[in-house]
């Protein structure tokens, strides 16, 4: 972390202290064998999401209460330990947080295209701030919506040749078309990816922000199949990629090319091209990896920690919503860490 034994010392008693709390592989796997969604939550009442389920419970139910009740707590103890880190130290650490509150600032975008009304989006959100911000947010026109935000302030930082880098001949096209929900959908992403590459220049992140550029990653090989089904050309595909990923814009061309190549690279990311669901199995074995907690102590340590929070909510999330459309056990346990 700094250069204080103290501070690190301190930092690291506080999350053992936290980790000592969260469910082990063997609680989830009980979890993942309960009949019922209210089976779940009377037994996650008996964790440490009893307050934030409790204090939810009044206004959700079923799914959404565990998944919103998981991810609030996550918060909280990221917050909680981001409030001894160095300034620099902080600008990586927002990025967890930051990634979520992009996809907040879309949904409400393209919810707004689509005519949902507050109601159908507001569960949806991911619990960073309250429910009131994104009401104001999701009131406000397109044009304003962005400039109400720290990420829309600090995109408005961001020198256009650097935020449109590669991207410059649609973004100029969705500007002259008066195409704003779409500039602003963009923006969010290239502001986003700029972050990552920015940041993955940096020596205070290692393993841990590989992962988030894994994310990256794995949003362009689900377009690479989407494109490819639709019958889109290559320049297409690479115009629609997203910044920030491990894979550089030349293998993702080959990928599209070599069906061998496409598959060394799948097999990295747990998945191969006959599967059914190669985006699901993808983001599954990405959750598991956030698992692997084995860091020495300092910064790496902390942000490895941060994942691991988060996946532990993904998990439970992801037997909650099982168990409400009655996904049966195997299937739900197929997907937990082994």
């Amino acid at each position: 972390m700094s250069h204080n034994p103290q501070k690190i010392e301190f930092i690291n008693s506080k999350i053992m202290g936290i980790k000592a709390r969260m469910l082990k592989d063997e609680e989830l796997k009980t979890l993942a064998l309960l009949e019922s969604i209210e089976e779940v939550i009377e037994r996650l009442e008996k964790t440490q999401y009893k307050e934030v389920i409790e204090e939810n419970s009044l206004y959700m139910r079923g799914g959404k209460l565990v998944e919103f009740s998981c991810y609030k707590w996550v918060v909280g103890v990221i917050n909680k330990i981001s409030k001894y880190f160095t300034k620099n130290q902080l600008s990586v650490s927002n990025l967890f947080l930051k990634r979520h509150e992009i996809k907040n600032l879309k949904l409400l975008i393209s919810s707004k295209v689509s005519g949902k009304s507050w109601e159908e989006v507001e569960p949806l959100l991911f619990p960073l701030m309250s429910p009131s911000y994104y009401l104001n947010l999701f009131k406000s026109d397109y044009s304003k919506m962005l400039q109400k935000t720290e990420i829309g302030r600090e995109i408005s930082k961001i020198k256009t040749s650097e935020l449109w880098r590669g991207k410059e001949q649609i973004m100029e096209k969705l500007l002259r078309s008066g195409e704003m929900p779409l500039f602003l959908i963009l923006s969010l992403e290239l502001y986003y990816g700029v972050y990552l590459e920015n940041l993955s220049k940096s020596n205070l992140s290692g393993k841990p922000l590989q992962i988030l550029r894994k994310e990256q990653d794995i949003k362009n090989l689900n377009l690479l199949f989407y494109f490819k089904e639709k019958g889109k050309a290559l320049e297409e595909f690479l115009n629609s990629t997203f910044r920030g990923g491990l894979l550089k814009e030349e293998e993702l061309a080959r990928a599209w090319k070599n069906e061998d190549y496409l598959e060394r690279i799948l097999r990295k990311y747990k998945t191969s091209i006959s599967s059914e669901m190669p985006g699901l199995e993808m983001k599954l074995g990405l959750i598991k990896e956030k698992r692997e907690f084995n860091y020495p102590i300092g910064f790496e340590k902390v942000l490895a920690f941060f994942l691991f929070l988060e996946s532990e909510a993904e998990l439970i999330s992801y037997i909650a919503r099982g168990k409400e459309i009655g996904l049966d056990k195997e299937t739900i346990l197929r997907v937990l860490p082994s």
